[in-house]
């Protein structure tokens, strides 16, 4: 990876809401936005924001099953989560 993809990948997570996303998401795949809003008390509009900008950056994939969108992290989401881990 080089610097400027290194960078962005560390502001994609350098929200204390996408870092809660990201240990959510670690503790239960799977999760719907509505899901990721519920456990982490934030309005739909802005989980959905914060979801879509670390799927952007590679950290959290979605799959569909019909109607509804599932996230979970990708291997890089789960080396960032544990890089959150060691700095708490």
């Amino acid at each position: 990876m080089n610097e400027y993809a290194l960078e962005n990948t560390i502001k994609s997570f350098s929200h204390r809401s996408r870092m809660a996303i990201i240990e959510a998401l670690h503790d239960c795949a799977d999760l719907s936005v509505s899901q990721i809003a519920d456990q982490i008390s934030v309005d739909y509009k802005t989980t959905s924001g914060h979801v879509r900008r670390l799927a952007v950056a590679g950290l959290v994939t979605k799959s569909y099953d019909g109607r509804e969108v599932e996230h979970r992290l990708t291997p890089q989401g789960e080396k960032v989560y544990k890089f959150i881990q060691t700095l708490k």
